[in-house]
């Protein structure tokens, strides 16, 4: 699977990662990503992600998501969501969520789904 993945949102810098075994891109290092086009990403260290075009992101170790474009979110310790767009979020872990645009959430393990006005910070 090729993914899209780079430092701007303009597409002018590619980003650096890993592939797993299943194919997922693992993004590191506390750095900011924007994802494109059904890419699918796992998230540690703190990382930020942008997700588009259905993007799929598993959010680990306080990485804060950006979801857009009916993405879907998995989030794990600690992590921060902000919803847009009819994006899914699944949420674990004391996980914060603030959701858009009738995008749906299901928030376990003390996560909390925030206003729709309160974005994250």
């Amino acid at each position: 699977m090729k993914h899209e993945i780079y430092y701007d949102k303009e597409k002018t810098k590619p980003a650096e990662f890993e592939v797993d075994e299943d194919g997922w891109a693992i993004l590191r290092d506390d750095k900011a990503y924007y994802v494109f086009d059904k890419s699918k990403v796992i998230a540690y260290d703190e990382s930020a992600v942008w997700a588009y075009g259905k993007s799929r992101v598993v959010a680990n170790d306080k990485s804060k998501v950006i979801a857009y474009d009916e993405s879907a979110v998995w989030a794990y310790g600690w992590s921060k969501v902000e919803a847009y767009d009819e994006s899914a979020v699944v949420a674990f872990d004391k996980s914060e969520v603030v959701a858009f645009d009738k995008s749906v959430v299901w928030a376990y393990d003390k996560s909390k789904v925030n206003d729709f006005r309160k974005k994250l910070k």
